[in-house]
């Protein structure tokens, strides 16, 4: 009696769990085939337990066990299928499974036996609740064999799907597993009589089965895990990285994403980046929405820019939504927005604006900027990767001389970034002449290659002047390239040195490329010159003349030795 009552109990447990897990996903919004053939599942497993419910209850009463099976069954017969059809809607949501529905015919026919199993028996020769006092008939041997083989190839599949997709030792996978050996187990150990067991333990077990799978597949969201092994790539990006699924359920971001937008609150992986984005009103979300359905449409990338205004907060981003697909599939999975924050070359490029003159320069080189910065962070990112699979010393060479390259188009691409800065602008700050210099010597390098020039710089220390970065990095570096272009492919060598005493600081650049002709000398600084001449002198020194006057209030001064060379003095009020 305490048996059948703690069976009793066990079961109505698993009955209330299935109630509590149909309410569940009945009140998930925007269901999908999966989400409705899981409570066709649910539904069959409450089913075949209210059966159960019902045999122990009337089993002081004469009417016969075998009876109550008819109602089990109706649960029972179909488990098979539905697990099928979930494992098949599990590897491809979008999977159209109309043309499926034969599989339905076999347990239809089987139920049918079992309902007339009075006349023939061919279901139950005898039965009994306890599997070792039952003697089966043919016909529940083949619903054995195609029920379990079917579960069985459900499980294999799904099992798979889940470890491709989110790595073996995930929460998911472990559940899924799980989720798959507990009925396997404890059926086959009690069909092949290896241990006593009874009709009460399939639907508790496959019970135990929907409740690890629910928590996997909809609470865990399995279906929207996406393998994520560059974790620390995307992490070291400096543009921000978030995937999304089709709900909008964050798949992975990086940190450069969450320290673009922690001022408005703090996002983890599994939140709802639409909820999210509403609940913070920064954004509006009806366009990102559409920008991601006018990507998944054409099937290609859709650039948008985004300038985000918010108290303090103040930043334009040019953003990328690109379809994800599956690995072995051409259905998109997901969707990849990648954010790169253009606020400083938005900024750049207005105030470039006011300067008519600086215009073109404004252009050419915040394009640069940009050009190059997209390709450079795919670029070692694939690095980042394939350091981590190359095996070779000479493949290794290889892959840290490409990074190495990629890490000086970085840094060059910043240094022109810098040298543009505030052009235009007649904001007067402080400018460190050393981070001035080195940017400079960044930029000129192809020059100083292709003449076969070597620059020496001599900068003791961080040297502080009042002025403009830009303008001052536009005076240096044409002295520097016209003293380049008097070695007229020569080769030879540039000593760029910085200094300061108590009333200035100073900038000499020293060139040995042969002297000024002193029939150009008085010209310079006081006329337009369009001759470069030998001697290094060209077009721009009248300009470089007049901003170090006029926007650092210091002077330029040379002198000059013909058949010798040439040094240019730029002196700078000390303002510090």
């Amino acid at each position: 009696m305490t048996s059948t009552y703690t069976v009793f109990l066990v079961l109505l447990g698993a009955f209330v769990m299935l109630m509590a897990l149909m309410d569940s996903l009945v009140k998930i919004k925007n269901k999908t085939n999966l989400h409705k053939h899981f409570v066709t599942l649910v539904s069959l497993f409450s089913i075949h337990i209210l059966g159960l419910l019902l045999q122990i209850l009337m089993s002081g009463t004469s009417i016969k066990p075998i009876y109550f099976e008819y109602i089990t069954y109706i649960g029972a017969m179909y488990f098979g299928v539905e697990i099928f059809l979930i494992s098949v809607l599990y590897k491809d949501k979008n999977k159209d499974i109309t043309k499926l529905k034969w599989l339905y015919i076999i347990p239809t026919i089987l139920l049918g036996i079992l309902w007339t199993n009075d006349w023939h028996s061919l279901f139950y020769v005898k039965y009994s609740t306890e599997f070792a006092d039952t003697v089966f008939g043919p016909a529940l041997y083949v619903f054995m064999v195609y029920s379990y083989g079917l579960i069985i190839t459900s499980f294999i599949s799904m099992v798979r799907v889940s470890i491709k997709q989110s790595g073996f030792f995930s929460p998911q996978s472990a559940l899924i597993i799980l989720g798959a050996l507990v009925p396997l187990i404890s059926n086959a150990m009690g069909a092949l009589r290896i241990v006593e067991s009874n009709v009460y333990v399939m639907p508790i077990t496959f019970s135990v089965t929907a409740m690890l799978y629910y928590i996997a597949i909809f609470h865990l969201k399995a279906l929207n895990m996406i393998p994520v092994s560059f974790k620390t790539i995307v992490d070291s990006m400096s543009d921000s990285f978030v995937v999304v699924s089709d709900d909008g359920t964050i798949v992975d971001l990086n940190k450069t994403f969450i320290d673009n937008f922690k001022k408005f609150g703090e996002v983890h992986d599994k939140d709802n980046l639409y909820e999210w984005m509403k609940q913070k009103g920064f954004v509006d979300l009806k366009s990102v929405k559409k920008d991601i359905a006018e990507a998944r449409k054409t099937r290609d990338v859709i650039t948008k820019e985004y300038h985000i205004k918010q108290d303090e907060y103040d930043k334009y981003f040019e953003v990328e939504y690109q379809p994800i697909k599956a690995k072995h599939s051409n259905e998109f999975v997901a969707t990849l927005i990648l954010l790169r924050d253009v606020t400083t070359l938005k900024k750049d490029t207005e105030i470039m604006l006011k300067n008519e003159s600086l215009v073109m320069l404004g252009e050419l080189a915040g394009g640069v900027a940009h050009d190059i910065n997209t390709p450079i962070s795919a670029i070692k990112s694939g690095l980042l990767m394939l350091k981590e699979t190359v095996k070779s010393e000479d493949e290794k060479m290889l892959v840290e001389r490409m990074d190495s390259c990629a890490t000086k188009i970085v840094t060059l691409t910043n240094s022109l970034r810098n040298q543009i800065r505030n052009i235009g602008s007649d904001e007067v700050m402080d400018v460190n002449v050393t981070t001035v210099i080195n940017d400079m010597a960044t930029i000129i390098h192809n020059d100083l290659t292709k003449h076969r020039v070597k620059l020496n710089l001599d900068i003791k220390e961080d040297i502080i002047v009042k002025g403009n970065p830009a303008k001052l990095s536009q005076v240096v570096t044409n002295i520097v390239v016209n003293a380049i272009q008097a070695y007229e492919d020569k080769g030879g060598e540039i000593n760029l040195k910085v200094y300061k005493n108590a009333k200035e600081v100073v900038i000499s650049v020293e060139d040995f490329a042969g002297g000024i002709p002193e029939h150009i000398r008085e010209s310079i600084g006081k006329n337009i010159l369009t001759t470069k001449g030998v001697s290094g002198t060209g077009f721009g020194l009248y300009l470089a003349y007049s901003v170090i006057k006029g926007a650092f209030g210091g002077e330029i001064r040379f002198d000059t030795e013909v058949g010798k060379g040439t040094t240019f003095y730029i002196t700078i009020p000390n303002g510090k």
